[in-house]
């Protein structure tokens, strides 16, 4: 299960999901096969309640992981340097259009954020956003101990893009007050999430990847604004109607 324990947390909480066919669930390219039965429901709130976390093993379908592989294969990466943390946390992001429309419309399946809003409680969730990045072995990419809280973020998810092992590249979350780690996961399985809670009182940090093969992610964000659909079907209205005022 690739769950490394620290002394006095509860890192070993988020490897019992795998064991449990009732809590699994799968997004494919028509959305979520098969829904997680109440127990399985029951089972993940109670998880989140109390690890702030949840661990949802093969999130993604093969096929849709295969796609998503293509993309990131041909994709363009940017050095990206996140000034806004202390110190700067520095990666490669992953720029492919058809990445990004790809896993939009998945994670904005309306099936989908209703389980997240089940498990997790949060408020209504309008949309989810994110982003794709890589990390290098060797190459100076680091992150810094963040929360991601603007204001609008409520619940985070990970998901794992690699096109194969790689070493190093855990997460961790703490307490921001106290500084105590509450748990740290190797999120390496094919298509895994982790799906965790924001807030102002928690952090987390990516540590460094080392070994030959690096790490692909999603990592994303489920938010009570802006309206998905709706903002949608209104670019879709204004689109047309800047068509039809060109003819």
């Amino acid at each position: 299960m690739h769950c490394r324990p620290v002394a006095g947390t509860r890192s070993t909480m988020l490897c019992n999901v795998r064991r449990r066919s009732d809590s699994t669930l799968q997004i494919d390219l028509k959305g979520i096969n098969p829904l997680p039965k109440r127990a399985g429901l029951d089972e993940l709130r109670t998880r989140f309640k109390a690890d702030h976390a949840v661990h949802l093993p093969g999130f993604l379908s093969p096929a849709l992981l295969a796609r998503a592989r293509r993309y990131v294969e041909r994709a363009r990466f940017e050095l990206t340097t996140h000034a806004d943390l202390v110190p700067p946390a520095v990666n490669l992001t992953i720029v492919d259009p058809q990445l990004l429309s790809l896993f939009s419309f998945a994670l904005n399946d309306s099936a989908l954020t209703d389980f997240v809003r089940e498990i997790t409680e949060c408020d209504p969730i309008g949309s989810w956003i994110g982003d794709f990045y890589r990390m290098d072995p060797g190459a100076g990419h680091r992150d810094t101990w963040h929360d991601d809280m603007d204001g609008n973020r409520m619940v985070a998810i990970t998901i794992n893009l690699s096109a194969g092992a790689f070493h190093g590249g855990n997460l961790w979350m703490r307490e921001k007050a106290t500084k105590r780690v509450l748990w740290t996961f190797h999120n390496g399985g094919d298509g895994d999430a982790v799906l965790f809670r924001l807030d102002e009182r928690l952090e987390h940090w990516i540590e460094e990847v080392s070994g030959t093969t690096p790490k692909s992610a999603v990592a994303g964000w489920f938010q009570r604004r802006p309206a998905f659909w709706r903002e949608l079907v209104m670019n879709k209205a204004e689109a047309r109607a800047s068509q039809e005022g060109n003819r």
